[in-house]
């Protein structure tokens, strides 16, 4: 292991609302994202990327919010107790019936209230429901923690150069806003699969010329 290395920021696997009208499952999937909040304390990341995906398709999506809401209260006691920041971003509406748009999600951090739980953007979600950079920073400010910095056509998680979302125009509204948070470059399209290296050194390549030492 590179010993110069740094986890700065632990994204939790998804699904954190999901299965959870059942009594025992529920409990079962706290348990998961509370150890998920240990684990990125112990690796000395200070914030934990999570959505509300999951719910029954056919489940009333008040309740489903509701039960948002009362998970992410129980896991930010946990969260202070590590002094980790757990950022919630929205997801696409074919993944999830509720935290789909930012409005959505403005209302459920308001809704639980409690400082460890705050705002990450992601640029394929926020794409896909017509959102631009600049709708989320005025509506939460330095709130957002952290952002999954990729390209997308609006879907997709890919390399910059290949979507359609102009780099330099994100990068500008970063600086309009001081935004002094962190990006995460995701890759999870089929295309990466045989040679994810090469999608790695494509992104350097874009952002390079932006990179000031």
């Amino acid at each position: 292991a590179d010993p110069n290395v740094k986890i700065i920021c632990h994204p939790q696997n998804d699904e954190e609302n999901s299965y959870e009208w059942m009594k025992k499952a529920r409990k079962h999937s706290i348990g998961y994202f509370e150890n998920g909040i240990r684990a990125a304390a112990e690796a000395g990341a200070k914030v934990m990327v999570l959505n509300c995906c999951g719910g029954a398709r056919n489940e009333d999506p008040r309740r489903i919010f509701e039960r948002a809401v009362q998970t992410l209260r129980r896991l930010s006691k946990t969260a202070a107790e590590e002094g980790v920041i757990l950022a919630v971003e929205t997801v696409r509406p074919e993944d999830a019936t509720v935290i789909n748009m930012l409005p959505e999600l403005k209302k459920l951090l308001e809704s639980v209230n409690e400082p460890q739980i705050q705002a990450a953007l992601n640029l394929t979600s926020a794409g896909v429901a017509g959102e631009s950079m600049k709708d989320w920073f005025e509506a939460f400010g330095d709130k957002i923690y952290h952002i999954r910095f990729v390209d997308g056509r609006p879907q997709g998680c890919l390399a910059w150069g290949d979507g359609l979302r102009p780099l330099e125009d994100q990068l500008i509204c970063l600086d309009q806003y001081k935004y002094k948070g962190l990006l995460s470059l995701a890759l999870n399209d089929a295309r990466y699969l045989e040679d994810p290296a090469a999608a790695d050194r494509q992104n350097m390549r874009e952002l390079e010329p932006f990179i000031m030492d």
